[in-house]
């Protein structure tokens, strides 16, 4: 297995100059400073554009820790204890999905390594920077993060930090309170009526897949009957949307694909 990881433990972001999202800046960092960049993945950003290495950083983290926990492989170890602790000394940043990437990968790499450093930046972090942004509806941020699909991956967040939560630490009853909220902002985000088709469908299977299995192990309650027609919109907008030509394809395409392991496993216990 190949691992593409900085001298700092950061995993980059592809120095894709044709990227959509990314392309741009990856030109103008790399027309300044050629020195960001190894392999062909971009490992270094300062000031606020730091936080552009918090998203694929977090995903990772998470991957890696998932991947552990699931095969106890101790080579996994370094790495994943090199990408958390990058994340210990940086700061919280406007862009509510990104922190709550590196939260997520945090709350994994906790329950894989129960350092404690790991568990209090994600709840410092989660207060300081979600929690603090959170809207009366249940969403968070700016009219960015409120759409369903970037929504989809705060919750992600919520809940990974909530599965790692020791049952008597004293925010669960804070962090219950914005999660169960944020949950009905995904109901009413993702249910049939909603123009949710086409825009990476598969993240928000993945939460509700990720809130089933958070039920399963007693720490959230079941999902009502609202809740389990979302999810199976959810579902099918995900299948629906791969053999559509109106899908807009390549990159919202690929970030719907990082989510199928948990899209399979949902659709085999849903059928």
């Amino acid at each position: 297995m190949q691992i593409i990881e900085g001298d700092q433990g950061v995993w980059g972001i592809p120095a894709d100059a044709n990227n959509p999202e990314f392309g741009s800046l990856i030109q103008d960092i790399k027309a300044v400073h050629p020195e960001y960049f190894e392999n062909g993945f971009l490992y270094t950003l300062e000031g606020d554009d730091i936080s552009h290495l918090y998203y694929d950083h977090g995903r990772t983290l998470t991957a890696f820790s998932k991947v552990y926990l699931d095969t106890h492989d101790e080579g996994l170890l370094p790495f994943i204890e090199r990408g958390a602790n990058w994340i210990l000394d940086k700061p919280a940043v406007h862009n509510v999905n990104y922190n709550s990437a590196v939260i997520e990968g945090l709350s994994f790499a906790y329950r894989v390594t129960q350092t404690k450093d790991y568990l209090d930046k994600a709840v410092n972090m989660t207060q300081e920077a979600v929690i603090s942004q959170s809207n009366d509806n249940g969403s968070f941020g700016n009219a960015h993060n409120q759409e369903a699909w970037y929504h989809g991956f705060i919750v992600s967040g919520l809940v990974a930090l909530k599965q790692a939560l020791p049952a008597s630490h004293e925010f669960n009853p804070v962090l219950e309170f914005h999660l169960s909220n944020a949950i009905t902002y995904l109901e009413e985000s993702t249910d049939q009526g909603s123009p949710y088709a086409f825009q990476w469908p598969g993240i928000n299977a993945r939460v509700w897949s990720e809130i089933e299995n958070l039920s399963a192990i007693g720490k959230w309650p079941a999902l009502n009957s609202n809740q389990m027609d979302a999810y199976a919109n959810c579902l099918y907008q995900t299948v629906h949307g791969e053999v559509n030509p109106n899908l807009e394809t390549g990159f919202h395409r690929q970030k719907a694909l990082y989510h199928f392991i948990q899209i399979g496993n949902a659709l085999a216990n849903h059928p």
